[in-house]
Order: C-alpha cells, then sequence, then structure tokens
C-alpha cells in the first residue's frame, strides 16, 4: 500500500471556506481478498493507524481488491472491510479492480478494462469518479483505467472533467488516479513506493 497524490495550486488567492482544516488519509493497491491472510493483515494493521488517527476521510486510489474482473467476492469482501473503518471512504478503481487499459507500448494488457467490471465496482464500491470541496480545496478523483481504452465512458469522463474544471474559480487542486498520467517510456526510472501518509489541506496550502 503505498500513497499518489498530486496537489496543485492554481493560484495563490484565498478562498473563504468554513472548514479551516481538511485531513484526508490516502492508501492504495489493498488487493484485499479473503483468501489472502498477509494482505489482510496488511489492512488490518493500516486501519489500526486510521483508527488512531480519524482523519475526516481516507481516500483509496486503487486495486482495492484483488481480482474484480474474476471474483466478484473479492470486490464485495474489499468493500466490507473498507465499510468497517470509522471514517467515511472514497475510492477509485486500479486493474486490479476493472481490468486494465491499453497503452501506446508493450502488449495489450491482460484482463483488460471492461464495462462490465466497472459498473461491478460501482455498484459494491461506490463511484469510480468524484469531486468535492473542502477547506478551500477542490478535489478531484479520476478512473484512470478507461483512459486509452475506447470504452464509452472515457469521453464521458473527460467531458465532466471539463465542467469541473469549468468550475474551479481559482481554487488549488487535488488529484487523484490509480496510475500517473504519463507514459512509463519517458521516465528514465521506475518511481519509487511510498509509505501511507496522512495529509493536512489547510486554506491556500497542504501539509504533508
Amino acid at each position: 500500500m503505498h500513497a499518489r497524490a498530486v496537489i496543485v495550486p492554481t493560484c495563490d488567492n484565498a478562498y473563504a471556506d468554513p472548514m479551516s482544516e481538511f485531513r484526508l488519509t490516502q492508501i492504495s493497491d489493498t488487493h484485499l481478498g479473503r483468501r489472502f491472510p498477509g494482505l489482510i493483515a496488511n489492512f488490518d494493521r493500516v486501519s489500526e493507524h486510521i483508527d488512531a488517527d480519524r482523519p475526516d476521510l481516507v481516500v483509496n486510489t486503487g486495486d482495492v481488491s484483488f481480482d474484480g474482473p474474476t471474483s466478484r467476492d473479492d470486490v464485495e469482501f474489499a468493500k466490507s472491510r473498507h465499510a468497517a473503518l470509522p471514517v467515511a471512504c472514497r475510492y477509485l478503481p486500479g486493474n486490479h479492480d476493472i481490468g486494465d487499459n491499453p497503452t501506446a507500448i508493450g502488449p495489450a494488457p491482460k484482463p483488460p478494462v471492461e464495462e462490465k467490471h466497472r459498473q461491478q465496482f460501482r455498484d459494491i464500491i461506490g463511484e469510480d469518479h468524484w469531486s468535492f470541496e473542502a477547506a478551500g480545496w477542490h478535489f478531484i478523483g479520476l478512473n484512470s483505467l478507461v483512459m486509452n481504452s475506447g470504452l464509452a465512458f472515457e469521453a464521458e469522463q473527460f467531458d465532466w472533467l471539463s465542467r469541473e474544471m469549468a468550475r474551479i474559480n481559482g481554487r488549488p487542486i487535488a488529484l487523484f488516479v490509480h496510475k500517473p498520467m504519463f507514459s512509463f517510456s519517458t521516465c528514465p526510472t521506475t518511481p519509487r513506493r511510498r509509505r501511507p501518509r496522512s495529509a493536512t489541506c489547510r486554506s491556500r496550502h497542504a501539509r504533508a
């Protein structure tokens, strides 16, 4: 499990918000399935941290389940473990949840992302893209697995994103995705894995 977040200030103008502080814990790649005790133990340790810290929100940015495309039970089990957390959660799908998207390099992914698996994620886990505002920030979560997929929802999500960007009105943006929005072929080295972290967001800045 590791954190992957992008916080981009769009300007230096203050934005009034009645919530002066918003605390968020981001987790990822939980890969939950009831037949994997080691992965369950990992999640239990994260759950203990969340219980002690009590952030305002937990965001799981993908691979919530171990193998959603072939095991609905993995998705249901993963949701049940998150539902037991003492704080609210938001989610984004990963390739382990809904299948993988094609890229310009390498072989076709297996299994490929499919609309039926996206719908299964939404039915069990929750929305696969979202936005909300807190402490003067605009938070956006995108389903990165539909990008370059040719699925109808790919265009629908970009249309939705355009509408979201049109109403930012100078707020800083925190963007959450499962996959980085660039080609690894342009990266000289593989990004290092990071530990889970908590972030405290205040008006005009974020502190990790």
